[in-house]
């Protein structure tokens, strides 16, 4: 038993493991040409439901606070000037 890379993930696994144990990619010692890698990425994505190609929920919630501070900073920056007319005096 050796320990190799992870052709995925490049973490150590033995090359008895039927798949990767961080990653889940089937025997992953197996090095796959370029080529066919390729087309089993594109093949696997297509294959995969709409709401696993989403992005990992953490990077969302990200996306979602800084969004939400955006919001907050401009309404602060452009609420004073709401409003205000200049007055005229005669």
């Amino acid at each position: 038993m050796m320990l190799v890379p992870s052709r995925e993930c490049g973490k150590q696994i033995s090359t008895e493991a039927p798949t990767c144990p961080h990653c889940g990619v089937p025997e992953p010692w197996r090095r796959v040409p370029e080529k066919q890698r390729q087309a089993s990425a594109t093949r696997e994505l297509s294959d995969r439901p709409a709401s696993a190609q989403q992005p990992p929920q953490e990077a969302q919630r990200g996306a979602n606070r800084v969004l939400f501070v955006s919001a907050i900073i401009l309404t602060t920056l452009i609420a004073p000037c709401v409003g205000e007319r200049p007055s005229s005096q005669h």
